[in-house]
């Protein structure tokens, strides 16, 4: 899905909620990983959770909020429930990975 295809740009909600239609999922079942602080409201706004990886450091937007936020993504297999440090014991990734 495209801005182009959408007929809108971030941070409008257009863009993500047609790109949920077209995979058919619900926003509930979507962890969106943005790059941009513009990608946090838009995403947000259509009730997906949101991990912003901020590596410019960012000001936070004032039109969503992050579920998590860090300069990068180490911190994302753990907001997945995934701890790749824990060995055989450890929860494994989801089987859609």
């Amino acid at each position: 899905m495209t801005a182009e295809e959408a007929g809108a740009y971030k941070p409008d909600p257009l863009p993500y909620r047609m790109a949920l239609d077209r995979l058919g999922l619900d926003s509930a079942e979507v962890l969106f990983v943005a790059g941009s602080a513009h990608d946090v409201g838009g995403a947000a706004r259509v009730g997906m959770d949101v991990y912003w990886a901020n590596r410019g450091g960012a000001p936070a937007p004032t039109d969503g909020a992050a579920l998590r936020e860090e300069p990068d993504f180490r911190g994302l297999l753990e907001t997945l429930g995934w701890d790749p440090h824990s060995g055989a014991g450890g929860q494994s990734p989801p089987s859609s990975w």
